[in-house]
């Protein structure tokens, strides 16, 4: 049985969500998953307002980054 689901914000499945540091939150997807960068940021901004930092994981192996430019004042992707 799988414990993951779809999400329509990250077009892909999710498992979990954790808060790895302070403003920084990751998100766990299954393997061969990957998310829209917008649907990322609006789930974590939504389970941790003041976050900018999010990591994403797929089948446990780092995947993508997004960091916050506070003086760009733009989320940017690091893969």
């Amino acid at each position: 049985m799988s414990n993951d689901c779809w999400n329509k914000d990250l077009q892909c499945r999710w498992q979990s969500w954790r808060v790895v540091g302070d403003r920084h939150l990751a998100l766990d997807l299954p393997d061969m998953n990957c998310c829209d960068m917008g649907g990322a940021i609006k789930i974590a901004q939504y389970l941790y307002p003041d976050v900018d930092k999010i990591d994403t994981f797929s089948g446990g192996q780092p995947d993508t980054k997004y960091r916050f430019d506070h003086d760009g004042s733009e989320w940017k992707a690091f893969i």
